[in-house]
């Protein structure tokens, strides 16, 4: 009956669908934090942790396409064109016949640059937003690391679909890549002033 209730009041928040996941995630939370203190069995707190777990992965995801909605959309469309690709093979192969046509090297190019351009300051804004959303500092450093972390996934993701695309030369835009490690250690200084 609680799940029932909550999930009726978050469908009658008004404003972006952020608003309701942030509710969700913060009463789950509260809900999860009562079963601890009561030292409730596993089995009675499983169905919130399930549910919390969710609508955290949901937040993350909704996060993810508001600041870095080039990333992930150019991701999402363009793993799925290269998946049949080997790079080792690749480099083997005879003359480079250039990225598979399907690939939209252009638009490639634009997310490369956008994001060079503009992750610190949306990685900012995301933490901004992580620290004013969740009431449990705990819960709320651990969604802003998750956040971070699945940003890393897809950047990680981007890289690889530019290496498949290009595994005899550089792409004519590898010197605007941000390195893992410049990505990591902005995670870490995230992490650590929460």
């Amino acid at each position: 009956e609680a799940r029932n209730l909550l999930e009726t009041m978050a469908s009658k928040i008004e404003g972006p669908e952020v608003n309701a996941l942030v509710f969700l995630v913060n009463n789950y939370d509260l809900v999860l934090t009562i079963f601890h203190e009561r030292q409730l069995q596993r089995s009675a707190r499983a169905v919130f942790e399930e549910l919390l777990s969710e609508q955290i992965q949901r937040f993350v995801e909704s996060q993810l396409k508001r600041h870095f909605p080039e990333l992930v959309s150019f991701v999402t469309a363009t793993e799925p064109m290269v998946e049949g690709l080997d790079e080792n093979s690749a480099r083997a192969a005879g003359p480079y016949q250039g990225p598979p046509s399907s690939v939209d090297v252009p638009r490639m190019d634009q997310v490369v640059r956008s994001f060079a351009r503009d992750w610190k300051q949306e990685t900012d804004r995301i933490h901004q937003n992580v620290m004013t959303s969740f009431q449990n500092l705990s819960n709320g450093m651990d969604i802003l690391r998750q956040v971070l972390m699945q940003l890393l996934l897809y950047y990680e993701r981007l890289t690889t679909i530019i290496n498949k695309c290009f595994p005899q030369q550089q792409a004519p835009f590898q010197s605007q890549l941000v390195t893992r490690t410049t990505i990591l250690t902005e995670i870490k200084r995230y992490s650590r002033s929460f």
